[in-house]
């Protein structure tokens, strides 16, 4: 229907990208999962490193304290 372009530089963004970066290696990585978290209820990716974290209780932490209705989903389970 529409793509927006979403600003990486908000506040909330990089914060949460930060904590994420104590996670994962990528930082791109970490800011795409924290914008998706601040702007989106679910991110559609095939990213091991960014499924993997599914299981991870900091990262269950941190989603909670963003947007407890997020959740992060491969193309498989989104489709059923």
């Amino acid at each position: 229907e529409e793509v927006k372009v979403l600003p990486s530089y908000d506040r909330k963004v990089l914060h949460t990208a930060f904590k994420l970066k104590r996670l994962m290696s990528d930082f791109t990585d970490c800011l795409i999962l924290s914008t998706a978290m601040s702007y989106c209820d679910i991110l559609i990716t095939e990213d091991e490193a960014i499924h993997r974290l599914r299981g991870n209780k900091e990262f269950r932490e941190i989603q909670l304290r963003s947007n407890p209705e997020f959740k992060v989903l491969s193309l498989k389970e989104m489709i059923g």
